[in-house]
C-alpha cells in the first residue's frame, strides 16, 4: 500500500491555483493539474475526487475568513463607531487583510469561480456587505440605493487590490474611495 504524500498534495494545490487563476474554474483541466504538479494525471485521483474537491481546499480558508468578518462586529469599535462610514472602512480594510493573506485564493474566488459551487460567491460578498450597510445607515433607504452603495464599495475595493501591490498605497486609495461613497451619507440621502 503506498501512503499519500504531503508534499504531492501540496504540489497538486499550487499547481491547480496556478490553474484556476489562469483558466478560471470552467476552463482548468486536470492534465495540466497533474503536468504543473510533475504526477500523472490518474495520481491525482488518489489525493482529490475531482477538480471541484480542489477549489474548494484552495478556495475554503478565504470563504471563511471573508463570511467572519462581515458580521463580527466587536473589532468594529477601532474604525470609530457604529455608523456606515466605520462599517465601510471596517469591512474594505478586512477585505484587504484578506488579500494580503490569500490574495490570490481571494481573486480566484471573487473572479474565476465560474462554474464551481462558489460561482455566486462575489453577488454573496455583495449581498452580505449591503446587509450591513442597510442596517448601519436606516431602514428607510430604499433597497435599491444600499445596493448601489454596497455594490460601489465592494468593486472600488477590487480595483484597487487588482491594480495595486503596494499595501500602503491601497489603504491611502482606500480611505480617499470612503471618503467619496460615505463622508457625510446620511445627510446626503435624506
Amino acid at each position: 500500500m503506498q501512503y499519500l504524500k504531503e508534499e504531492i498534495r501540496e504540489k497538486i494545490l499550487s499547481s491547480a491555483l496556478t490553474e484556476f487563476e489562469r483558466y478560471g474554474f470552467s476552463g482548468a483541466q486536470m492534465q495540466r493539474i497533474a503536468l504543473g504538479a510533475g504526477i500523472c494525471t490518474s495520481n491525482i485521483y488518489r489525493y482529490f475526487a475531482g477538480k471541484d474537491k480542489i477549489f474548494a481546499e484552495i478556495v475554503q480558508t478565504v470563504q471563511l475568513h471573508v463570511s467572519t468578518l462581515i458580521f463580527e462586529r466587536s473589532k468594529e469599535a477601532q474604525y470609530g463607531g457604529k455608523d456606515v462610514k466605520s462599517t465601510a472602512r471596517y469591512l474594505a480594510k478586512e477585505i484587504v487583510d484578506v488579500y494580503i493573506n490569500y490574495g490570490r485564493q481571494l481573486l480566484v474566488i471573487t473572479e474565476k469561480s465560474h462554474g464551481s459551487n462558489c460561482g455566486n460567491f462575489k453577488e454573496k460578498l455583495l449581498e452580505m456587505v449591503c446587509q450591513r450597510i442597510s442596517s448601519d445607515i436606516c431602514p428607510e433607504v430604499d433597497n435599491t440605493l444600499t445596493y448601489s452603495i454596497s455594490n460601489g464599495l465592494v468593486e472600488s475595493v477590487f480595483i484597487i487590490i487588482r491594480n495595486h501591490e503596494e499595501p500602503k498605497r491601497m489603504e491611502e486609495l482606500i480611505r480617499c474611495m470612503l471618503v467619496f461613497y460615505f463622508d457625510d451619507l446620511e445627510n446626503r440621502i435624506s
